[in-house]
């Protein structure tokens, strides 16, 4: 019995299997990138209802708290909010992601007449201590609806 030999391929050299090596790995992360959706952050708008914001200042991460700092808490804005006759502070802190902004919820050492939450990969506190406790909740709402992600349109600002 005699076996049939195929005409074997032309051989490639390394340096020609180094690039198509290459440009598969690059093809694939690229597709991989494209798979995972973009995390949002939270942007702060000039005005929430009455209110208007009267500073922005960034954060240096080594102010922040520890428990933030563990969770790789990677940037921070705190902004004053202004009516007529009180001001109130919002901190935003950017996250890794939303798992660990929840998690910044969870373990977020509490202080009275802060409020706390989550908003995509954003972990905010709010200091309403200068608010009537009747006017909290609502500046709370305010709040959450007028931030983007999902809130107002940030090109608004």
């Amino acid at each position: 019995m005699s076996f049939m030999s195929l005409p074997s391929a032309p051989s490639l050299s390394p340096a020609i299997q180094l690039r198509i090596c290459l440009l598969a790995i690059a093809v694939f992360l690229g597709l991989l990138q494209s798979c995972t959706p973009q995390k949002e952050t939270l942007s702060l708008p000039a005005d929430i209802g009455q209110w208007k914001r009267s500073a922005q200042i960034p954060l240096d991460p080594t102010s922040f708290p520890d428990a933030l700092r563990r969770l790789n808490a990677m940037r921070g804005v705190r902004a004053s909010y202004r009516s007529a006759d009180t001001e109130v502070q919002a901190t935003v802190y950017e996250m890794p992601s939303a798992t660990s902004a929840f998690e910044a919820v969870q373990t977020f050492p509490r202080q009275a007449d802060e409020y706390y939450f989550q908003k995509g990969a954003s972990f905010v506190v709010l200091g309403l201590g200068q608010l009537v406790v009747e006017a909290r909740r609502p500046f709370l709402l305010e709040f959450q609806k007028a931030t983007s992600p999902d809130g107002a349109d940030p090109k608004k600002e």
